[in-house]
């Protein structure tokens, strides 16, 4: 018995250690992580963009040659391009060789002191350059899922949302542990009329349970995401000796006939092959309608050597894998490597997989709103986790540490919680001053930050809550107005006028707003409920005592 007693009291210290460590990082990604599902539909509604049809055609020689008659030296360099319906413009990212002297690609990675990285955006008709007034500055909806995934930390960012994934995974799995014996029960069990504490601790279970799925997948998946690449690099370097064409025999079996030694293509005249050729003869036998996205990757261009990558996604209501590849020799017009979207290999299906799962890219718009609300529910898990860690130690055994508890505490639920109404806010700015993001990134930084030092300052955790959700809410109801006002968007007409986006997003925060501020009054009068009972509790406590 007391060997049990001991291993529950090590796995429920270890749930709540992990747990209240990562209780800000978590609530970030997941609240975040909730509108970056719709991060698409986001970006067309604040730049107003209508639903237009994906570009499946583009002339990929004048996009190089552009970027030529721009003064850059393109021979050796490495270009990705793709289309974005968003802004409708064509997109080109590529790293050049500063001197006229090619270097390899490997060479590159290792030394950036001769290469120079650019970005452009293109007219999809003329594929002239788009000045900086034409085109969009940045996008809401990227904002808040680079946010999701803590992009705004330089470098070590993305890696360390891996790592809240893994302690978001200890805490799910400690938690089921302490408790699987009451798991039915408990998911059963909602005290509404009880004290604060049972409130907070039936709700923090029910849903748990009810998310228990869906929050284990996104840790698993997030850590994945995250942490994969540090991996990747260890085993890259360690077992692999910095050799890549070693770990690509590995990976793909099937080129490791085709090495380095292999690429014999003509030394003369690889200026004049045409990229184009080598892509088009792909796309005609394909349905506009059912390509979602195009990616062309360019590696060594104008060398012997030079690589052509070709990626296809589909639009993928029908089936889960939706993607597709091959990789060209540019020189000959030799296939190296292809896959189609059903025959993937393991190490290729994993990425994949997980990617799916973790943004929802399946289903259509049911998965999502499922995902956004789930993620919601998982935002309240881990707010009334903190609650109850609270509340238990209001106990005269942490008097020594109560002020510091309290500070914590409100420290931990007011970074959270501002991260709400600080993202609706963010929204009324894109619509106020649609041309200055840098200073409303600023502004929703800064408001973030502001309401975490207010909520230390006021300490109640009822109050944290309940003032987020009324600013929360009160925005919210603002954003589709501003909307209207700037665009002439009304929701009432938008879905008509061909503007499914803005008409989504409108209603979307009707409902989100008129719930906040529904939830606000709903716990006010909840709390001045309790308030008034609790006096009337108190004196038969006191009665007996006198009497013994």
């Amino acid at each position: 018995m007391g060997k049990d007693r001991r291993s529950y009291n090590v796995f429920f210290n270890l749930h709540t250690v992990s747990g209240i460590a990562i209780t800000i990082g978590l609530f970030v990604i997941f609240l975040a992580g909730a509108f970056a599902l719709f991060r698409s539909e986001i970006n067309n509604w604040q730049y107003n963009e209508p639903n237009r049809p994906y570009r499946t055609v583009i002339d990929y020689d004048k996009v190089l040659k552009q970027v030529e008659q721009q003064g850059h030296n393109t021979k050796g360099g490495t270009f990705s391009i793709f289309y974005r319906k968003t802004g409708d413009y064509v997109n080109v990212k590529a790293t050049l060789n500063k001197e006229n002297d090619s270097i390899t690609s490997i060479d590159k990675a290792m030394d950036t002191k001769n290469t120079q990285s650019i970005s452009m955006r293109l007219h999809p008709n003329s594929y002239t350059q788009l000045d900086q007034s034409d085109q969009p500055q940045e996008f809401l909806g990227n904002y808040i899922n680079e946010l999701h995934f803590f992009n705004q930390i330089p470098g070590a960012g993305k890696f360390l949302a891996g790592l809240v994934g893994l302690f978001f995974g200890l805490a799910i799995i400690s938690g089921v542990i302490v408790h699987w014996k009451k798991i039915i029960p408990n998911f059963f069990t909602f005290r509404i009329k009880s004290s604060v504490k049972n409130l907070w601790t039936d709700a923090h279970v029910a849903l748990g349970i009810l998310g228990l799925p869906f929050q284990l997948m996104y840790a698993i998946t997030g850590a994945f995401l995250g942490v994969f690449g540090l991996f990747f690099l260890a085993v890259f370097f360690i077992q692999y000796g910095g050799d890549s064409q070693k770990l690509e025999n590995t990976l793909y079996p099937d080129l490791a006939n085709l090495g380095r030694e292999d690429y014999l293509g003509p030394t003369h005249g690889l200026d004049s092959i045409s990229i184009n050729r080598l892509i088009h003869s792909d796309l005609k036998s394909l349905d506009p309608d059912e390509i979602s996205f195009i990616l062309v990757n360019i590696l060594d261009y104008q060398e012997k050597q030079g690589e052509l990558t070709l990626q296809i996604e589909y639009t993928g209501e029908s089936q889960f894998i939706t993607k597709a590849y091959k990789k060209i020799r540019i020189a000959d017009g030799l296939l190296l490597h292809k896959r189609s979207i059903d025959d993937y290999g393991y190490g290729e299906l994993t990425g994949t997989v997980m990617d799916k799962l973790h943004d929802g890219n399946f289903g259509g718009f049911f998965i999502k709103i499922t995902y956004f609300v789930l993620s919601l529910i998982t935002c309240y898990v881990i707010l009334s986790g903190v609650l109850i860690w609270l509340v238990a130690r209001e106990k005269k055994s942490y008097s020594s540490k109560a002020k510091f508890n309290r500070n914590v505490g409100a420290v931990f639920i007011g970074s959270c919680m501002g991260l709400f109404p600080a993202i609706a806010l963010f929204f009324c700015l894109v619509k106020l001053f649609p041309k200055r993001f840098g200073v409303m990134s600023s502004i929703f930084l800064l408001f973030w930050l502001a309401y975490t030092i207010y909520s230390y300052f006021i300490k109640s955790p009822f109050k944290i809550n309940k003032h987020a959700l009324f600013l929360a809410g009160g925005l919210g109801l603002l954003i589709p107005v501003l909307n209207g006002i700037q665009s002439g968007l009304w929701f009432w007409k938008s879905l008509v006028m061909g503007y499914p986006d803005a008409f989504f997003v409108d209603v979307g925060w009707l409902f989100l707003g008129s719930i906040s501020l529904f939830s606000a009054v709903a716990a006010k009068k909840l709390d001045s409920k309790k308030s008034k009972q609790k006096p009337e509790e108190k004196i038969p406590v006191k009665l007996v005592r006198a009497k013994s």
